[in-house]
């Protein structure tokens, strides 16, 4: 069975791995230059084999790990705070339909919410799991 040919990206790719271990002291300009010239004429992986002879094997590269949310927005998620912007909300409402211009009394129940949501806006309140 035939093996697959090297494309240009897989050369690019060899290449670009010895020059970084030129750079890093691994081969002198003879050995590099050497090297180089197996990669392009290579026409299968099994022939760039011997090219990495005595280089370590790059790493792994890692996915990229998913964004955590930062702990405000986790706090400001929670059913609390949610509840406390529903009920502040609901009470601007019955204001404005009763007695626009008047009395603005919500501010007591916003005060309210507050003392109520404020340990857990500061990180205080029970943790969730």
């Amino acid at each position: 069975m035939d093996e697959i040919r090297l494309t240009d990206a897989e050369r690019d790719n060899a290449s670009m791995r010895l020059r970084a271990a030129f750079a890093e002291g691994r081969l002198d300009e003879a050995e590099l230059a050497d090297r180089l010239d197996a990669v392009y004429r290579a026409k299968t992986a099994t022939e760039l084999s011997p090219v990495y002879a005595g280089l370590p094997v790059p790493a792994e590269p890692k996915p990229p790990a998913a964004k955590a949310p930062s702990a405000l927005a986790d706090r400001l998620a929670s059913p609390v705070v949610k509840s406390a912007l529903f009920i502040c909300a609901m009470v601007t409402v019955i204001y404005l339909l009763t007695n626009p211009g008047g009395y603005f009394w919500p501010v007591w129940v916003y005060f309210g919410m507050a003392v109520s949501t404020g340990p857990v806006l500061l990180g205080l309140g029970p943790k969730r799991r």
